[in-house]
C-alpha cells in the first residue's frame, strides 16, 4: 500500500509524452494506496498519442484517488486520442475513492486524429475529463473554453 500526496504549490510545465499516457502523470492506485494532489497547476501539458493529456490514472481494488484544493488544468490537450486533463480508468465495483473537488479545467482539449497513419478506434472525447467506468465518483468541477473535438467536456 503506497501513498503519494503532493500537497505544495507544484507547477507541472509544458509536460510531453509522446508515447503512451499521461503527458505530467501516469498512475496506477490499487490495494489501498493513495494517490492525492493538492494546489497543484498543469499547464500546457500534453500527450500526442496517448490518453490524458495531464493525468492517466488507473485506479481499482481499494485504491484512492484524490484531487483538492485549488488544482488548476490550463490549456492541456490530448492529441488523437481521448481527454485533455484527466483520464481515469476507474473499477467502481472495487470499494475504489475517486474524487475531484475544487478543480479548474481551463482551455483543455481532445483532438480527433486526422492523420490517416493513426487508428485510433475513439479519439476527440472528453475535452476536460474522461472517466472509464461507472458510478461512485464524488465531484465539484468548473470548465472554462475546454472543448472535445467529438463529445462532451466530461464523458463518463
Amino acid at each position: 500500500m503506497g501513498r503519494v500526496q503532493l500537497k505544495i504549490r507544484v507547477f507541472f510545465n509544458q509536460c510531453v509524452c509522446s508515447e503512451g499516457p499521461g503527458g505530467a502523470v501516469t498512475c496506477e492506485v490499487a490495494y489501498g494506496g493513495l494517490f492525492q494532489l493538492k494546489n497543484l497547476q498543469f499547464n500546457r501539458c500534453r500527450s500526442i498519442q496517448g490518453s490524458g493529456g495531464a493525468i492517466f490514472a488507473t485506479i481499482y481494488s481499494d485504491g484512492k484517488f484524490i484531487i483538492d484544493e485549488s488544482c488548476l488544468f490550463q490549456q492541456c490537450e490530448s492529441q488523437q486520442s481521448d481527454d485533455g486533463g484527466i483520464y481515469a480508468i476507474a473499477d467502481f465495483g472495487s470499494q475504489i475513492k475517486y474524487q475531484i473537488k475544487d478543480a479548474i479545467f481551463q482551455e483543455c482539449k481532445a483532438t480527433n486524429s486526422t492523420n490517416p497513419n493513426i487508428h485510433h478506434s475513439r479519439s476527440g472525447y472528453g475535452g476536460a475529463l474522461f472517466i472509464e467506468g461507472s458510478e461512485g465518483y464524488d465531484s465539484q468541477w468548473n470548465f472554462l473554453d475546454s472543448y472535445a473535438d467529438l463529445e462532451s467536456l466530461v464523458n463518463m
